[in-house]
This record gives C-alpha cells, sequence and structure tokens, in this order.
C-alpha cells in the first residue's frame, strides 16, 4: 500500500484509468497500513466511470473488517471520512442466514467479520498518490502523510 509506482503498474496492467469497487478483507490490522491503504483505495477509485450524477452511485471499497482493536477501526474510518468517504455498515441479514454468524467462523473471544461500504463520495481533493508516493516507514508507527 502506498507505492505510486505499484499503483502506475496496477492500472497499465488492467488498462484502466480508475475502479468502480474494490473488494478487500482483514486489511486493516495494523496503525501503519490505514493511510497507505485508504490513499492507494482512493487512487484506484479516482478515475471511475461511475458518475455520482447517476442514480447516486459512487466508486465504492467494499470492506471486510475484523474489530480487533477498536482505536485502529475508529482511525480507520475518521480518516476514510476526512479523505471523501462515506461509510455504511452492511446488516448481516443481507449476506448470512437470519444474520448470525455460526461459532465456527468467530474469532477468539467471539470477534467477527463485518461488512462495510466505503463509498468516494467527495471527489474535491485529488488523492495524493497520482503525485508521489505515500509509504509510511518501516515500522508499526503511524505518522500521517498528510496533515487532516
Amino acid at each position: 500500500w502506498g507505492d505510486r509506482s505499484h499503483l502506475l503498474s496496477i492500472r497499465d496492467v488492467f488498462g484502466c484509468q480508475g475502479a468502480d469497487v474494490i473488494v478487500g478483507a482483514d486489511v486493516v490490522q495494523w496503525p501503519s497500513v490505514v493511510e497507505p491503504l485508504l490513499h492507494t483505495v482512493k487512487a484506484l477509485l479516482w478515475d471511475s466511470k461511475v458518475e455520482k450524477e447517476v442514480a447516486g452511485k459512487y466508486p465504492t471499497f467494499v470492506l471486510g473488517i475484523v474489530k480487533r482493536a477498536t482505536s485502529i477501526s475508529n482511525q480507520f474510518f475518521e480518516l476514510a471520512r476526512n479523505m471523501g468517504f462515506t461509510s455504511s455498515k452492511i446488516p448481516a441479514e443481507l449476506y448470512l442466514k437470519y444474520g448470525v454468524v455460526p461459532d465456527e467462523c468467530k474469532e477468539y473471544g467471539g470477534r467477527i467479520t463485518e461488512i462495510y461500504e466505503l463509498t468516494l463520495t467527495d471527489r474535491s481533493v485529488p488523492p495524493v498518490m497520482l503525485e508521489r508516493d505515500v509509504i509510511i516507514g518501516e515500522t508499526y508507527e503511524n505518522v500521517l502523510a498528510t496533515p487532516y
């Protein structure tokens, strides 16, 4: 996450300027990946063909996340909001029978994967990754690359 050369390679390989939908699961575990991940997702969605004028549709990041640490989840959703994303939790009833997670699918401590939809509703500030890398150190310490 956060490597501009990788971003440009992905765009070249798929022969497109932007994605309409990105799906990710279990990618928010360490504070140091939160910002580079969101910058990468925003840059991939930025040139999406989905136009906000068409039936209220927006480029979307569908994310499965296990909230192992509340502080990291809070940091993720706050930064996403600051970067122009609107998030909503998808009710479990839409993808699980009766909305109940079987015990064998739960993590230690009963934690479950929750599904969120993050839509890029504000495209007023271009993604910084179209200009430069957003790689945050070699440790798990999170240092914001851009001020908010």
